[in-house]
């Protein structure tokens, strides 16, 4: 039989670093910006399609000029000439007013003149419609993206120049900005662009003067089909469900040589991080973590190891930091090197003894877990569980899952006929994105046409054996409410991942559930609900079994 297995709440590590997609490309940057001149967008990323490789909806949408401009603009006016400029004849985008039109067309013109174009070696040019000359190695790149022409003008992804060349604070590389980014230029790495997602992340690492570096590459696609990434002198951006995010220095080359985004640990989800002893640093990816230490290098940490050691404190732990990677001694058994010892979780639960707490044996490991994880000892007695904690090894025999072996287990209340739809059944306190620190209600729904509540997950999500299918696997379980419970649970107090859609009004939360089957001993279904929740209210309108908040 089944078995579900997780341990609400986990701890999280020093400062909130479990962000999502649309935390990480909103962060606060004003304090990062460099030189005065230089802009970063105040960007709405409410209405992002987050399984769109590159995120391309920026300041304006990507083929917004190539639908905006005709692609035959006529020859420019060498001077300003009422009623005969090209912005005389052409509707102009919004984004470009006439005098800035009028500007750009006689500057493209005295470009044009022989005698000029031989000083310059038609090494500056001005896109028309906007009055900024674009040069250089800038200009090839900028050129070379484009996908469409408006005369001389090509269309990207960038859209129109915003400046001319800007020299950096280094004093020796160049930028010029756009529309949706920048193009950066330095003679040791040569012209690349950075999208406007991009450079919000560079920008909270601090540009090119920062731990990155400059830009090597544009962004390009990776391998799955699915995520984007860009590579800087000494780490890379990458763009994934999860969010857009850095990677950097030793733990990039650790996640390389696991196999980087097709490997075991998935994407990155957030920055490189330090830790609160200021010694070490870490990053956090869809499947793990990797810790990195000065004496020790950096190691991944997953699965049920990682799980025990997050509970227990991470490195302030009695374990400390990892100093060697996990070591499988058989299909069913791990563990891995740290400064306070080998944590083998199998043994942590098999070879260890027990306490009475009010006349009731527990295994001591499973108080020591349940006490860092803010249960109060007198507490445990009253708890109920999904797995039994009153015997030496737990009947804990099988193949540690990816989470700790516990569940308390905490049924819904029931809506009768006659119950009230706004009656409330079950509360959670959420954790991240706007519903964090607010109490989050699951309320009936009402019987006739249920948009919310627990009527509507019901009528939507058991009847085409949703949930149903996935709680009669587990023997120990009594209802699919249970299961759904641990699910909103799990979701709402350590999600993996959110997602808000400013439109809606809605947040979905997901975080990965755990199904072992005790017969085989082998990890049976791992589950990635929906849990969707009403940001206006703080109301669960529907929780469903999979999707992982991509429909969402």
């Amino acid at each position: 039989m089944l078995a579900t297995v997780c341990l609400n709440p986990i701890p999280t590590h020093g400062q909130e670093i479990d962000q999502s997609a649309n935390e990480t490309v909103t962060a606060d940057i004003s304090q990062l910006r460099h030189p005065a001149e230089r802009d970063i967008y105040d960007v709405d990323t409410s209405d992002w399609d987050f399984s769109e490789p590159g995120m391309n909806k920026n300041n304006i949408d990507n083929h917004y000029y190539e639908h905006a401009l005709p692609t035959d603009l006529g020859e420019p006016q060498p001077e300003i000439i009422d009623g005969q400029m090209r912005s005389d004849r052409i509707a102009l985008p919004g984004t470009v007013t006439k005098h800035e039109a009028d500007q750009a067309e006689v500057m493209e013109a005295k470009e044009q003149q022989p005698q000029l174009r031989a000083m310059t070696a038609d090494n500056c040019r001005t896109y028309w419609p906007r009055p900024h000359q674009v040069c250089g190695a800038i200009k090839a790149k900028y050129e070379s993206l484009a996908v469409a022409w408006a005369g001389q003008t090509p269309l990207s992804f960038l859209g129109l120049p915003k400046s001319g060349e800007l020299t950096n604070p280094d004093g020796v590389g160049k930028r010029t900005e756009f529309d949706n980014g920048f193009i950066y230029w330095h003679p040791d790495t040569g012209a690349w662009s950075v999208t406007t997602h991009n450079s919000i992340v560079w920008a909270r690492n601090g540009w090119e003067q920062g731990r990155l570096g400059y830009p090597t590459s544009d962004e390009i696609g990776t391998g799955d089909g699915v995520g984007r990434k860009q590579m800087f002198q000494r780490g890379r951006i990458y763009t994934s469900l999860s969010g857009v995010v850095s990677i950097e220095g030793k733990i990039l080359e650790k996640w390389i040589e696991t196999g980087e985004e097709k490997g075991p640990l998935g994407y990155p989800t957030t920055d490189e991080e330090g830790t609160p002893d200021g010694v070490g640093r870490f990053n956090r990816f869809a499947r793990g973590m990797i810790y990195w230490h000065p004496k020790h290098g950096a190691h991944p940490i997953q699965g049920s190891i990682l799980e025990i050691w997050k509970t227990l404190g991470f490195e302030r732990s009695r374990f400390g930091y990892p100093t060697g990677a996990p070591f499988h001694i058989n299909e069913y058994e791990s563990t891995q090197d740290f400064e306070g010892g080998s944590l083998n979780p199998l043994e942590l639960f098999t070879n260890v003894g027990t306490e009475l707490i009010d006349g009731k044996e527990f295994n001591s490991f499973v108080i020591e877990l349940l006490t860092h994880n803010g249960v109060l000892r007198s507490d445990i007695p009253n708890l109920q569980w999904t797995s039994d904690p009153f015997s030496t090894a737990l009947q804990f025999n099988q193949r540690p899952s990816s989470a700790t072996p516990l569940s308390i287990k905490r049924p819904w209340n029931t809506c009768g006929v006659f119950d009230d739809a706004y009656k409330v059944i079950r509360t959670w306190t959420a954790r991240f994105g706007l519903l964090a620190g607010k109490t989050v209600k699951l309320e009936c729904g009402d019987w006739k046409g249920a948009k919310f509540g627990y009527r509507h997950i019901k009528r939507e999500h058991t009847t085409h054996n949703q949930w149903e299918y996935l709680y009669t696997l587990d023997q120990r379980m009594t209802s699919w409410e249970e299961l759904a419970d641990l699910a909103i649970t799990k979701s709402l107090t350590n999600a993996e991942y959110w997602k808000h859609q400013e439109a809606t009004g809605k947040t979905c939360y997901t975080s990965p559930v755990y199904l072992i089957d005790r017969r085989t001993n082998e990890l049976a279904m791992v589950i990635f609900p929906s849990i969707i929740a009403s940001a206006n209210n703080a109301r669960i309108i529907t929780a469903f079994p999979g999707d992982r908040c991509a429909g969402h």
